[in-house]
């Protein structure tokens, strides 16, 4: 801005001068019209750019102003100056505009919103360390690390780590008490085995080497090392075989030779077998019932027919039936069979060699019409004594 002048135009009157005092007059007034137009345009030109920026009250065209801020009106100060005359909802982070008044904020405004969020922020800084002096940490980290952590009293949250970690440890007790029972749902201090002698691997294993598997590496197993399939075999005849006939039918005929279960088979020793082989416990088993209204019995007799190729009529050598059940439609029976000679019907005996025999099936006392005697399975069970 430039400075106004000190001296003006306008000249002093001399009696003296030869020239009217009229005159002298007029040379004044044009001088002093000079200087008050050279003030008027400095004013124009420095003064008046800088003042009509600041609010103008009722007259202003930029807001929708009343008197309240205007200058003129009401003194030069903080609550009568904008801080910035740009300012908008979105610039600077609208820190500076009042969106509920369309304008911008004097400067006493912005100072107060200043003094308003510096002593929230310092009220919750003052919060967060009392918190943090009082337990060690804040509210929100033990909701996250769990409230019964800090407080017997409180329960924890389930995403907490506390809930989590709890969640966790209830799952393996159970996955010890499944395992190994509850004698082995504790925990050692320092992370050894409770299992004293072998570990649940060494166990499987050896199970596993006995059906000639092994622990992650072979699981095609078989018998031939447990002996299973001589020592304990079910020689299987009749499956699902129903019958109304009040006189013997055939329900099913098969071979069974007691040698092939005999310890005297070369291969075999009491080094390599488990069990003594030359023993064995035989039985005639069936799986039988009676369906009907009537008082019939379906009665199941094992006949001996013989050697192969050279067939007879039979001899009857052993009998069950569903009168020795309780209220199963369907139920097993069985009875033992010595292995010797002579064939005898009351001591319930086959022959030491190969034989072929027939599993006959007839309803014997008084059965109602459409009564059915029914094996669902029928044959011998070999197994050692």
């Amino acid at each position: 801005m430039r400075r106004l002048r000190i001296s003006g135009t306008v000249t002093t009157f001399d009696k003296g001068s030869s020239v009217d005092i009229i005159s002298q007059i007029e040379d004044s007034n044009l001088g002093l019209q000079s200087d008050i137009s050279h003030v008027v345009t400095e004013w124009n030109a420095e003064i008046y750019p800088i003042l009509s920026t600041l609010p103008q009250g009722r007259s202003e065209t930029r807001w929708s102003l009343d008197d309240s801020i205007n200058p003129r009106v009401n003194g030069f100060d903080g609550t009568q100056v904008f801080v910035d005359n740009s300012a908008t909802s979105e610039t600077d982070g609208g820190r500076y505009y009042r969106v509920d008044s369309s304008r911008p904020r004097t400067i006493k405004e912005s100072l107060n919103n200043l003094y308003t969020y510096v002593s929230n922020t310092v009220d919750s800084l003052r919060g967060e360390v009392t918190v943090v002096s009082s337990g060690g940490v804040s509210t929100d980290v033990q909701g996250r690390i769990g409230a019964g952590i800090f407080d017997p009293t409180l329960s924890s949250s389930s995403t907490s780590l506390h809930g989590v970690s709890s969640s966790n440890q209830l799952r393996v007790a159970q996955l010890a008490k499944d395992l190994y029972d509850d004698a082995y749902d504790s925990w050692t201090v320092d992370g050894s085995s409770l299992l004293s002698n072998y570990s649940l691997r060494d166990m499987v294993d050896a199970l596993l080497q006995l059906h000639e598997g092994s622990w992650n590496s072979d699981i095609t197993l078989g018998h031939e090392a447990a002996d299973f399939e001589d020592t304990y075999s079910q020689i299987s005849c009749v499956y699902g075989y129903d019958s109304s006939a009040t006189s013997e039918v055939v329900a099913g005929t098969f071979v069974f030779d007691p040698t092939a279960f005999d310890g005297a088979l070369a291969g075999y020793s009491s080094s390599v077998s488990p069990f003594l082989k030359a023993t064995l416990k035989t039985q005639f088993v069936c799986a039988l019932g009676y369906i009907g209204a009537g008082a019939g019995v379906c009665d199941v007799r094992l006949y001996d027919m013989g050697t192969p190729g050279s067939l007879g009529a039979g001899d009857l050598i052993s009998s069950i039936d569903n009168s020795l059940l309780g209220s199963n439609v369907v139920d097993k029976v069985s009875v033992d069979l010595a292995v010797g000679t002579p064939l005898s019907w009351s001591s319930n005996q086959i022959l030491n060699s190969e034989r072929v025999y027939e599993i006959r099936i007839i309803l014997t006392g008084t059965p109602g019409a459409g009564d059915v005697g029914r094996i669902g399975w029928g044959g011998l069970v070999v197994s050692p004594a």
